[in-house]
């Protein structure tokens, strides 16, 4: 969900608080975080949707790839199983290297996890050549 989410998603508690009274969410902050819990589900959501409908091309790679792969997954659910690979070895191959990075899916590219992301890379980066 792109834009104007969350000022739909209040419209819509506005109107459910409306028809069934003031009894979802009283606070302005209580409401705010049924609003942000909503747009986090909706967007979840459409992320599966898309997933779900997403076919790619086959193209021909040549060369390797490293997936740095978050290995806290616990943003996705206890009830949903993850491939290691995140489906890229279907596209990749032997090519692909899986490295775990520390914290969650956005959290590998925030302080202070991303420092040892950047160490993880270099690695990738200097391989071959001299330092």
């Amino acid at each position: 969900m792109k834009g104007n989410g969350r000022q739909k998603l209040q419209r819509l508690l506005a109107r459910m608080q409306n028809r069934f009274g003031r009894a979802v969410g009283s606070t302005r902050r209580e409401r705010m975080r049924q609003i942000d819990a909503a747009f986090a589900t909706r967007q979840q959501d459409a992320f599966q949707k898309a997933s779900e409908h997403w076919k790619s091309r086959q193209a021909a790679y040549d060369f390797r790839a490293v997936l740095f792969r978050a290995s806290d997954n616990s943003m996705w659910g206890p009830y949903i199983d993850i491939d290691e690979d995140l489906g890229w070895r279907r596209y990749l191959g032997d090519r692909l290297t899986i490295v775990d990075a520390i914290g969650g899916h956005r959290g590998i590219i925030e302080p202070p996890n991303v420092m040892e992301l950047g160490r993880k890379a270099r690695e990738f980066l200097g391989a071959g050549q001299p330092r």
